[in-house]
């Protein structure tokens, strides 16, 4: 019911009849439109063309325009950018640039496609940015994105007569803009609108919805609105120390939240100080990575995730646990046609959410995804403005187009007359039927495409598509292998053979809209692209039931490791373009080395001596035959005949002897502990955990079974049967380093955690 700020539960504590649960905040979209505007010679955003590479070639036949200004406008610092004429990249970062931007009013040359128009700026606001605001200035909480238009059917629902604050009417309210800001944050919105004097409004979806009729004019200069105009405020926890921001996204450049501390607790050093650590990544270096006081940062993309320089002499620098935010919840799979025989199963009047009649039902595509998402389900769809459907069978990926593509969806995202606007749950757990093997990808659908492409194509770019592709033997496959090794999400096949994909595939696929071209063989049609999510998540399941998805970062360090001239590991040097040059000179040499590993379907590589690459299908049980080395270095890429070594976490399989059955977690290590553990006990805190632990039956069993309960991803034992486990043990349990304590029977030794990995987690 959505009845607190977010998850919790009763406890079993007497005293302590509920408590939150320390569970993340999803991070929003990267960036948001505020509408289309006009612009003239004397320009309202800063031209950054031809400021930086990665805007390439002539604009107008730039491919992904908008994430590449993005991109560029991201990296500078700036919170503001604009695409202009199909493709033209603008950007500010100023404390004028949220008015620069709307100076010549709003336009409606805009097209569809994003890319703005002739002298009209499709404008973006960069979402969680920080803002450089003037010396002095104290900001408010909450700044205008312009005046948007607004009709009977509300663009933004009202929020009049729902709370006292909003007192008397509002025509006559005084501090009419503070008040709703205060009820929508009571309430926690991201968005509000005034409109007409004093009117408030806002939901949870405004910041999606508030631009449905386009930009106004009505607005008055009070701030609070005009005549069917609504004066919009994103609600700006995004200002400089932004005490909201819980998450980092990607390797944590962007990250300007406030931790100070590291994962071991130690206090970070302010970034401006040469004490006690001396260092060069300093705020005058670095001025665009926020090295504001001592929070954690990653300056200029570094290392894989944010640090600081710690007040410990002992320690020159340390990771930060700031968890790695999830991305978005759910995906459109586009517009198709339905029937009275229903393509998606009916979910009104089976929850008490679907409330009302669900033409007048508010924030109804949320509220479809929570009941649908409740029951497991991975599909669910929209219609007629606000009907819910939803499906978790095998089928569900093929049903919902069972009827074809379907123009009549509304741009509200609520589908249209008899037209399902379909979503897919991202990172839900498929359903798949028993005996059932899966494909590493699943279909999402046949999408148009024109010369303009909507993926750019990767043939020519890959031995592996070889040949005329409409002569090409396993099409989809090679395509598949191509797009997967190069880390990317989705892509497409075209006309019987043909390959694209991007990284931005999964954003883009649908820059068209659905299309009916493809054939039944998955190979797409005369430009329609058969388009395909690499899905990650699939592990061969033949007892059938749940297939989980792996979550958190791509790989973790299982330690330093001994290597000689017999090869713990075998090289990768000279077998894959990727392992450009000399490893010593290589950039993101970690990086590549595990791109490469994963495109071989191996579990573990290792990096040594600053560079060379090595990875086996067996190394899961090689790679410690030397034992721990304390040579490697800070930088993640080992040391001199020391291997760093990391295993992949994206559902490589591991090659095990035949005939074995594997047990649900695996080893990762002998790793050292001490009086400040490095993973808390759980001793006492579960009846599994019997007696003596010295005496224990079934110690690692045991101590998995209560880890498993709790939801976490990692467990260790020590010292014949002590059990210890806790939701970041994944990132403390190597505090103290390898050891050499641990026995043979897996149960660790003197202060030495045998530490184990949950395999399906």
């Amino acid at each position: 019911m959505g009845a607190r700020q977010g998850v919790w539960c009763y406890t079993t504590d007497p005293s302590t009849p509920w408590e939150e649960c320390a569970v993340p905040v999803c991070a929003g979209p990267e960036y948001i439109s505020l509408g289309c505007w006009k612009d003239t010679g004397n320009r309202a955003i800063a031209e950054l063309e031809k400021t930086d590479e990665r805007l390439d070639g002539t604009y107008t036949a730039r491919e992904n325009a908008i994430e590449k200004c993005y991109q560029v406008a991201k990296s500078r610092g700036f919170f503001i950018f604009a695409v202009q004429n199909g493709g033209w990249c603008a950007g500010a970062g100023t404390g004028s640039a949220l008015v620069n931007y709307r100076k010549y009013g709003p336009s409606a040359s805009c097209k569809k496609d994003g890319e703005g128009g002739p002298w009209a700026n499709e404008v973006y606001l960069i979402t969680g940015a920080t803002k450089i605001v003037p010396q002095g200035f104290v900001p408010k909480p909450y700044f205008s994105i312009g005046c948007w238009k607004d009709t009977g059917n509300r663009a933004i629902p009202t929020l009049e007569g729902k709370d006292a604050r909003l007192d008397g009417s509002y025509a006559a309210r005084a501090n009419a803009i503070e008040k709703c800001y205060q009820v929508a944050k009571s309430l926690g919105y991201r968005a509000f609108a005034v409109q007409n004097g004093g009117w408030c409004a806002g939901s949870a979806t405004a910041h999606k919805t508030y631009n449905k009729y386009g930009p106004y004019s009505t607005c008055q200069h009070d701030g609070e609105g005009g005549a069917w105009g609504n004066e919009v405020y994103l609600i700006s926890d995004v200002v400089r120390a932004n005490k909201a921001e819980k998450c980092q996204e990607e390797n944590g450049v962007s990250y300007r939240g406030t931790v100070s501390v590291t994962r071991s607790g130690k206090t970070c050093q302010h970034w401006a100080s040469q004490t006690p650590q001396k260092h060069d990544s300093t705020p005058d270096k670095h001025p665009l990575s926020g090295l504001d006081g001592n929070y954690c940062r990653n300056p200029v993309g570094a290392r894989q995730g944010v640090w600081c320089y710690t007040t410990d002499p002992s320690t020159p620098w340390e990771e930060c646990a700031v968890p790695v935010c999830a991305g978005p919840e759910y995906i459109s799979l586009g517009c198709w046609k339905d029937t009275g025989n229903r393509a998606i199963a009916e979910l009104e009047k089976t929850d008490e959410r679907l409330d009302g009649t669900y033409t007048a039902r508010e924030n109804a595509i949320e509220k479809c995804y929570q009941v649908a998402k409740s029951r497991g389900f991975f599909i669910f769809a929209v219609q007629n403005g606000g009907w819910c459907a939803g499906a978790g069978t095998g089928s569900a990926l093929v049903n919902y187009r069972k009827y074809g593509p379907s123009a009549s969806c509304k741009k509200d995202g609520e589908g249209g007359p008899w037209a399902n606007e379909v979503y897919l749950i991202t990172g839900a757990t498929k359903i798949v039927p028993q005996g059932f093997v899966p494909k590493p990808y699943f279909s999402i659908g046949c999408w148009k495409d024109t010369g303009n492409r909507a993926i750019p194509t990767l043939e020519g770019k890959d031995a592996r598509l070889d040949g005329s592709y409409t002569a090409r033997a396993n099409a989809i496959e090679k395509c598949y292998q191509v797009a997967k090794s190069l880390g990317y999400r989705a892509f497409a096949v075209q006309n019987g053979g043909w390959c694209a994909g991007s990284a931005t595939a999964h954003k883009t696929y649908n820059k068209y809209g659905p299309y009916s071209t493809c054939q039944h063989d998955g190979e797409g049609g005369a430009w329609g692209n058969e388009v395909y999510l690499i899905s990650g998540m699939f592990i061969p399941n033949k007892g059938g039931g749940e297939v989980a998805k792996i979550q958190g970062p791509k790989y973790l360090r299982l330690g330093c490791w001994k290597d000689s001239s017999n090869r713990g590991i075998t090289t990768l040097e000279k077998t894959d373009e990727r392992l450009d040059g000399t490893y010593s000179a290589r950039a993101d040499a970690i990086e590549k080395c595990y791109q490469v590993a994963k495109s071989r379907g191996f579990s573990v590589f290792a990096v040594q001596n600053g560079g060379e690459c090595f990875g086996s299908a067996t190394a899961l049980g090689t790679y410690k035959k030397y034992g721990p080395s304390s040579s490697c270095q800070k930088d993640g890429e080992g040391g001199g005949w020391a291997n760093e070594v990391y295993l992949i976490k994206t559902g490589a399989p591991i090659a095990l002897p035949k005939g074995y059955v594997p047990k649900p977690y695996i080893s990762i290590g002998c790793w050292r502990d001490s009086g400040s553990r490095a993973i808390p006990t759980l001793e006492g805190k579960d009846k599994l955990l019997d007696g003596s632990y010295t005496t224990r039956a079934g110690a690692i069993d045991k101590c998995y079974q209560v880890a498993k309960s709790r939801g976490y991803r990692i467990f260790a034992v020590q010292n014949g049967g002590w059990c210890a486990g806790s939701a970041d043990a994944y990132r403390t349990y190597k505090k103290y380093g390898p050891y050499t304590t641990c026995g043979k029977d897996g149960e660790g030794g003197a202060w030495g955690n045998e530490v184990y990995l949950i395999s399906g987690r």
